[in-house]
């Protein structure tokens, strides 16, 4: 599935903050396992994919004008188990990010 969409227009000198918040639960408590791992551990390999898949974006957004230079691009992780136990963020500026 392929969604066209035009970025809006934005003053040059603009700044957006940009975040992704991830909610997570320790505690295992559905024991599940799928392929021989756990509910947990795949959960967590989806989620590295898909900060990477974020992360390899970047550069396609720059150039449609969604990110700028200014912008600040943040990823939250809340880490639960009945409760808040953890939560951590890694927060960068757009233009420190590259397609490397």
């Amino acid at each position: 599935c392929r969604v066209e969409t035009e970025a809006p227009v934005r003053a040059p000198g603009s700044m957006r903050v940009h975040a992704d918040i991830t909610i997570s639960d320790a505690s295992g408590s559905t024991g599940m396992c799928s392929d021989g791992q756990t509910v947990r551990a795949r959960f967590n390999q989806h989620e590295e994919r898909r900060l990477l898949s974020r992360l390899e974006a970047v550069p396609k957004l720059r150039g449609a004008g969604v990110l700028m230079e200014r912008d600040v691009w943040c990823v939250i992780f809340v880490v639960f188990d009945h409760g808040v136990r953890k939560e951590f963020g890694l927060e960068v500026a757009v233009a420190d990010l590259d397609g490397a």
